[in-house]
């Protein structure tokens, strides 16, 4: 009797269990939506805009492949952008992405941490198109290079494994600041910094709002992956810095993860949507302005607001020496025009190329002497 009881109880338990199990699944389903970010905007060639939006799903992170022109909706300063919005999926249009990978190489990271970084380090370059290019860099309490610009070869893998501890203080946003500043020395457009930390800062010359500011300026995302080692309040200052600049941000609590969240990330930037229009209400100032990009899909709606300057339209080159060309062609024409005219006017009145061979005036066809040197006196008689 009491075995029957125990397993009728056990019965009910599983049964509340699973309808409990399903019921949470529904509501993740019901409940769950989409997230979207602007990673970056081109606006060098103002008022044409391209801007690289992230559109994934806020639960498991993957990216939304099959939205439409229909799907967005594009505002500069409030106003809603009515002309043509041309929408790509960035991954087809073969445009090469420039990775900038930071490995945090500080003391508390030895081991482990800094293995399983180089693992995700080498799974983002196995994942590199032919046209991409990746640089890697490690920080502690200093700055190292490993490699720069180089595109997905074997020979990396060796240059990879050679990771070292660079000091106990890690000086996260000296080594944000220099790499968005290598990252400008390259002309590929489509870049990015993905970096792995705990998030702790000690030490660097630039403060937060400095790093901000000037990764606003050079226009560059950072894409970061948070690991806890000590404090997990430290990580409140990576996911800033990611929200901040258009970048996505993961937290893991098992670093064994992190090849596999690196990808994810990856497929974040690869997966994303090229938006190209032009903004005709704005006049190129050099000053900040703000898109703001919405989308809407399956009845949910996200939106992404970032800045960029509408930079003033400089004349082109070409335009320059044509305008001289056509100054200095004009300036001769009149010249030309003036010497013709005047020719004219001499041939009217009897004045051709005849020149006194005394005073070298010229004289008139019908003259037989010079009268300038006949009538003028002698003292106003020009000598040659």
């Amino acid at each position: 009797m009491i075995k029957k009881v125990v397993i009728a109880l056990n019965i009910i338990i599983l049964y509340v269990f699973f309808e409990n199990f399903n019921i949470f699944s529904q509501n993740i389903v019901e409940n769950s939506g989409i997230s979207l970010r602007i990673d970056q905007i081109i606006f060098d060639n103002f008022p044409n805009i391209y801007a690289y939006v992230s559109v994934y799903d806020s639960i498991d992170n993957k990216p939304l492949h099959s939205l439409l022109k229909s799907n967005f909706t594009v505002y500069a300063d409030g106003k809603e952008i009515t002309s043509n919005i041309n929408t790509e999926n960035f991954y087809y249009t073969e445009e090469p992405i420039n990775y900038s990978v930071i490995i945090s190489s500080n003391g508390l990271m030895s081991g482990f941490p800094i293995e399983y970084q180089q693992k995700a380090c080498v799974s983002l370059m196995e994942s590199l198109r032919e046209q991409d290019r990746i640089s890697l860099y490690l920080y502690g309490e200093e700055v190292k290079t490993i490699f720069e610009f180089e595109k997905k070869n074997e020979m990396l893998l060796e240059k990879i494994s050679k990771v070292e501890v660079l000091g106990f203080n890690p000086r996260l946003y000296d080594v944000l600041i220099y790499t968005a500043r290598r990252l400008c020395e390259n002309k590929i457009k489509r870049r990015v910094i993905l970096i792995m930390s705990d998030g702790r800062e000690v030490g660097s010359k630039y403060n937060k709002d400095q790093v901000l500011s000037i990764l606003s300026e050079v226009n560059v995302p950072v894409y970061s992956i948070g690991m806890i080692l000590m404090n997990k309040n430290n990580l409140n200052r990576l996911a800033s810095i990611s929200d901040n600049t258009g970048g996505g941000y993961i937290y893991t609590w098992n670093i064994e993860n992190l090849p596999s969240i690196i990808n994810i990330l990856n497929e974040q930037i690869k997966m994303s949507y090229l938006l190209k229009f032009k903004i005709n209400k704005i006049k190129g100032d050099d000053e900040f302005h703000q898109i703001e990009i919405r989308v809407q899909y399956k009845n949910k709606e996200a939106r992404f607001t970032k800045n960029f300057i509408a930079k003033k339209i400089p004349i082109p080159i070409w335009i320059k020496i044509t305008l001289t060309l056509f100054i200095i062609a004009l300036f001769l024409a009149l010249i030309i025009l003036l010497l013709i005219s005047r020719k004219i006017k001499r041939k009217k009145i009897g004045i051709s190329n005849r020149k006194c061979t005394v005073c070298r005036r010229r004289m008139k066809d019908s003259w037989d002497e010079c009268i300038f040197c006949k009538y003028l006196p002698v003292k106003n008689k020009k000598k040659y």
